[in-house]
């Protein structure tokens, strides 16, 4: 057998490997099949992807960017790869370059429900709140299970001071991950608007003993805080929280 096409072989046994790992939900031995494959000089979008992937989730944003960027170089219209381009650009602060490749996304594939969720994150840092909840409402109605579009849903209605809207969002959001972060951010601004201040400020502290928590979400939640202990009078702990 001629080398050229024992080393193709072994290319392709390599890809089929990855892509099964992958598939079965062993995303650490599909990770690590994907960097030792690019690392020998093969390339391939599902190589680069993963990577991606795995750079994201190392918190190398920049890194996560290029790689899901040379993906789309060989496979522009992978709207996975557009999908998560658009949430690591989001992620890196340049919600206009994200919107750009989620509107590309779902010009392909309109029902797929994570890019219309990262869509409506994009434009919720523009100050498009109407077009943002729009993007979270279109997920749901492709993924009525999509706890993202939930959690968000039910925070801008705590936002608006819905507080009913902001509590029954939530509920179908924690029905379906009793954790999820957002979700209880609402319920804490809930609990504000309806002069409830120790349950918000019991909801704030349980949030940020979360170690998984977003910088954003973090934010979030020791401004809840603050206006927790204010309600209770205790301006110095509220500044604190503030600062």
């Amino acid at each position: 057998m001629p080398a050229e096409t024992a080393a193709s072989e072994r290319d392709i046994q390599i890809l089929r490997e990855t892509v099964a790992a992958s598939q079965g939900g062993d995303l650490e031995r599909a990770f690590a099949l994907a960097q030792a494959a690019l690392a020998d000089g093969l390339t391939h979008p599902v190589f680069h992807r993963l990577r991606g992937l795995k750079h994201e989730r190392q918190g190398d944003l920049e890194a996560a960017a290029a790689d899901f960027r040379d993906a789309l170089a060989d496979a522009p219209n992978d709207f996975a790869t557009l999908n998560a381009l658009g949430a690591c650009l989001a992620k890196l602060g340049r919600p206009g370059e994200a919107l750009s490749a989620l509107d590309v996304a779902l010009s392909l594939e309109p029902g797929f429900a994570p890019a219309h969720c990262h869509r409506g994150g994009a434009l919720e840092a523009l100050g498009q709140t109407e077009r943002a909840r729009e993007a979270y409402e279109g997920a749901l109605q492709h993924d009525p299970g999509s706890i993202r579009a939930l959690g968000a849903l039910a925070l801008m209605a705590a936002r608006r001071g819905d507080a009913p809207e902001a509590r029954a969002l939530a509920a179908r959001a924690l029905e379906l991950e009793s954790g999820e972060p957002v979700a209880h951010l609402a319920l804490g601004l809930a609990d504000l608007e309806t002069g409830d201040v120790t349950a918000a400020e019991r909801r704030a502290r349980t949030l940020l003993e979360n170690p998984a928590l977003s910088p954003q979400d973090q934010g979030i939640a020791l401004t809840l805080l603050g206006d927790a202990v204010d309600g209770q009078d205790r301006a110095e702990e509220a500044f604190g929280a503030y600062e």
